[in-house]
């Protein structure tokens, strides 16, 4: 017995990542339609891909900012903070290649990569402290005395 499967099937093979970027390509359509996605516009396609995921952290006396950067280099990461915003600047560079060498298969996005978070409370510029291990760079945003909760004991009379 033999079992033949229609011809769409036989001819049918492409990469797992395919169906996003169709997707990607007709959003992108979509966007140019309206004037395009502002951010995105200087930028190749694997820079497109890049983030920086972040997680922020609110103590007692201040905040906690976690981002997530591997392959970055310490000295490629600018940390700032103005009008109540930090921002965050990095830049992943594409080590070189010898010129004889194939590349198969490039996934990894290089460039530069900028973001801007407004801060929920004020801060305190002069205690910024920032670390970067393993790929994750951990910003402390000391409080200003005026954002820290204080709490006021009331007197009960009877």
């Amino acid at each position: 017995m033999t079992i033949t499967l229609p011809a769409f099937r036989q001819s049918y093979h492409r990469e797992p990542s395919q169906g996003l970027q169709d997707l990607q390509q007709e959003v992108n359509r979509l966007f140019s339609f309206f004037g395009g996605w502002p951010a995105a516009q200087s930028r190749g396609k694997a820079e497109e891909s890049w983030n920086m995921p972040l997680e922020i952290h609110d103590a007692k006396d201040r905040l906690v900012v976690k981002a997530e950067l591997p392959g970055v280099k310490p000295e490629d990461i600018n940390v700032s903070v103005e009008d109540n915003a930090l921002r965050i600047r990095a830049e992943r560079k594409h080590e070189t290649q010898a010129k004889d060498e194939n590349c198969y298969c490039q996934e990894i996005a290089y460039g530069m990569l900028e973001r801007q978070i407004q801060l929920p409370h004020a801060v305190n510029t002069e205690g910024l402290q920032a670390s970067y291990k393993n790929g994750i760079l951990e910003i402390s945003l000391p409080k200003r005395e005026d954002a820290k909760p204080k709490q006021v004991k009331v007197q009960v009379q009877q």
